[in-house]
């Protein structure tokens, strides 16, 4: 148990998806078996980032059984050696939430076309984040910046067979998600995980400009809230 767990668990109850507390000498075939993503909470690695043991576990359940690992802020930047990494790349460095002076607010931004980051807008995106990453693998996409010196505070990169989302954002650091922002991009986050290679994408078939577009598509409304709108969002125009 660690007590950064309880805004991701109570957010993923919201949204309907069963999860269970992973022990530190878990087997990953077993957890594979039951899951493709595992969540490392906010400072959860505090306590076993030196366990050899962890970071094999970890390593397998990524590079090799093709699973997905969220590393949330940690206190200190030595903590992400746990995570994996490409053969031939260097562990990720950066600064942790207790390495930095104090936490910034609204200084961030938004430089990637992605699913992860729906529904924020750019301008008026209600995040902080409290750390940020100088160190990672050249494969990295970063999908958001630090506004003011420009190093990544959440990126994604493949290992293998797997992947690994890490971010020095404050989503959940406290005992609840500081704004519907951070929830909104937790969930985006977890979905993308799940399910983000039959993420649908649609392709006009647009040849001159025009003043309408009409374009058919399924959506599923995934909340126990009823909707009468959808909001969509047309990015790169050109």
């Amino acid at each position: 148990y660690h007590r950064g767990c309880e805004p991701i668990e109570t957010l993923m109850d919201n949204l309907g998806l069963t999860h269970i507390r992973v022990p530190t000498d878990f087997s990953p075939h077993h957890i594979r078996r039951k899951t493709s993503v595992i969540v490392l909470p906010v400072n959860s690695a505090s306590s076993i980032w030196q366990s050899e043991c962890f970071r094999l576990s970890l390593d397998l359940f990524v590079r090799q059984l093709g699973g997905t690992l969220i590393c949330l802020v940690q206190n200190r930047s030595e903590l992400l050696q746990v995570l994996p990494v490409p053969h031939g790349e260097n562990d990720i460095s950066g600064f942790g939430f207790r390495e930095m002076h104090s936490a910034y607010y609204l200084a961030t931004e938004n430089i990637a076309v992605h699913p992860v980051l729906a529904g924020l807008n750019n301008d008026h995106s209600q995040l902080n984040f409290d750390g940020y990453f100088t160190g990672y693998p050249a494969n990295s996409e970063i999908l958001i910046t630090n506004r003011n010196n420009g190093y990544p505070v959440l990126l994604t990169y493949p290992c293998e067979n797997g992947r690994v989302i890490i971010t020095s954002l404050t989503m959940g650091i406290g005992m609840e998600f500081g704004s519907s922002d951070e929830a909104r991009l937790a969930a985006n986050i977890l979905a993308y995980s799940l399910d983000g290679d039959s993420m649908p994408e649609f392709i006009l078939d647009i040849t001159e400009p025009v003043n309408e577009i009409s374009e058919e598509f399924q959506m599923v409304n995934t909340t126990n809230r009823f909707g009468s709108y959808a909001e969509i969002t047309l990015l790169s125009p050109d």
